[in-house]
């Protein structure tokens, strides 16, 4: 369990460390000539903290519920983890584009 929690804690540093870098270069880096360099940057980075955002979740639900089955732990991590990025992309990555 120490491990684990570690670990969560690792993650939860890079996804903190990934969401500021998607933030700056969404907002406040030189987009260059194209207007495309902070953008593919932050596609990166938006992927990258998302990764870690499911890892966390997938992590949490082992540390919280360590007695019920697999499939219990599968289910609830499943739900969590898309609730968790659709509020993610909701309010960060989708207002950026000119689209949305």
């Amino acid at each position: 369990m120490n491990l684990l929690k570690v670990l969560l804690s690792i993650l939860a540093t890079f996804a903190l460390l990934f969401l500021g870098l998607y933030i700056y270069f969404v907002h406040y880096a030189d987009h260059g000539a194209d207007g495309l360099g902070g953008f593919f940057m932050a596609i990166i980075c938006g992927g990258l903290f998302l990764i870690c955002l499911v890892s966390i979740i997938s992590i949490l639900s082992i540390i919280l519920f360590p007695k019920s089955n697999n499939g219990t732990r599968f289910f609830i991590a499943t739900l969590s983890s898309i609730i968790a990025v659709y509020i993610a992309l909701a309010l960060t990555f989708l207002p950026t584009l000119g689209f949305w």
